[in-house]
């Protein structure tokens, strides 16, 4: 018997259209995996928020990344001073220490409407705009006849008391 040789090749194909993978720059259709350019992103087609994840949300069925997240202004009420809130009218607002299962609460004591609340010391600029996040517990003690309403916001103008604030 001869001698046998095993030869091995390995072929490698190139592709000659590199498309861009989702959410990267792009200014058309052709430049992206998806076969898509929206917004000059290369997006995932999706038809729900969950298709997306956590860092992106579906607009016109598709995944549009969402810009990080800066936070302006927060607090948790952990703090029974109120040192970031300038409280106003009478009875002042008060802290609680526990309620409706959280600790640190902020008590207005009555309705915003008859000049009790708290401003904020600090200020707020978003001019590109911003979102307003909160949790409000509405109580009610008598069933037969009573309204209920919260106002949380952003002011044009610094109210240091209170005073000129509307619900506009």
């Amino acid at each position: 018997m001869g001698a046998a040789a095993v030869i091995a090749a390995v072929l490698v194909g190139c592709l000659s259209n590199n498309r861009r993978a989702y959410f990267s720059q792009c200014s058309a259709d052709g430049e992206c995996e998806s076969g898509t350019c929206f917004e000059a992103t290369c997006p995932r087609p999706c038809s729900t928020a969950d298709q997306c994840g956590a860092n992106a949300v579906c607009v016109q069925a598709h995944c549009k990344p969402r810009q990080p997240r800066k936070i302006l202004f927060s607090d948790d009420f952990s703090d029974s001073t109120f040192a970031k809130w300038t409280a106003f009218g009478s009875p002042a607002p008060a802290w609680v220490a526990l309620f409706g299962g959280h600790t640190g609460v902020f008590d207005n004591r009555g309705d915003g409407m008859h000049n009790r609340g708290a401003v904020s010391k600090a200020t707020v600029a978003c001019p590109d705009g911003c979102s307003v996040e909160a949790e409000v517990y509405a109580g009610f003690g008598n069933l037969a006849g009573c309204w209920s309403m919260s106002s949380i916001g952003l002011a044009s103008s610094a109210y240091p008391d209170g005073k000129g604030w509307s619900e506009e």
